[in-house]
């Protein structure tokens, strides 16, 4: 996996690996801010926060401080095989570096539409609207459809 990263540009330490639910390491974070509060250096206060109605949580500055506007952006869809059945699923992120640290993939509750794209089984498109940016041209073949949440 080594080789992978640096194939991509990316440097990681594989021999001094963390993850932040490793117990260690929640305490290592508890055991600095123990050390921040007894130097005071923590405080209770009240501030003015952007908010997202839509999402019902507070905008990072860098979201609130910018004027948003959509860009292209390079992303990548990644397949990823189904436990009990010989199916997959297709994941589409703009952070390809952050795969290997998955441990699940969720589906929402939205329409997922079953199509087979790739000739490997059937592949689970999430979102019907979606299956033109699939298709290249040629025409996907719509096996069922299924509710996320089932």
């Amino acid at each position: 996996m080594a080789r992978h990263f640096t194939r991509i540009g990316r440097w990681v330490d594989f021999d001094n690996d963390y993850k932040t639910m490793d117990a260690w390491y929640m305490e290592s974070v508890w055991w600095v801010v123990k050390r921040l509060w007894d130097k005071g250096l923590i405080y209770q206060g009240q501030k003015v926060m952007p908010v997202s109605t839509a999402l019902e949580t507070v905008l990072a500055n860098f979201e609130a401080t910018s004027n948003y506007k959509d860009v292209q952006d390079p992303a990548v869809t990644v397949l990823f095989r189904l436990a009990d059945d010989d199916a997959y699923i297709a994941a589409w992120t703009t952070t390809p570096w952050t795969l290997p640290s998955n441990l699940a993939l969720c589906v929402g509750a939205d329409m997922i539409t079953w199509g087979d794209r790739w000739g490997i089984g059937s592949t689970h498109l999430p979102r019907e609207a979606r299956l033109p940016e699939y298709s290249d041209g040629h025409e996907l073949t719509v096996e069922t459809r299924q509710k996320g949440s089932t």
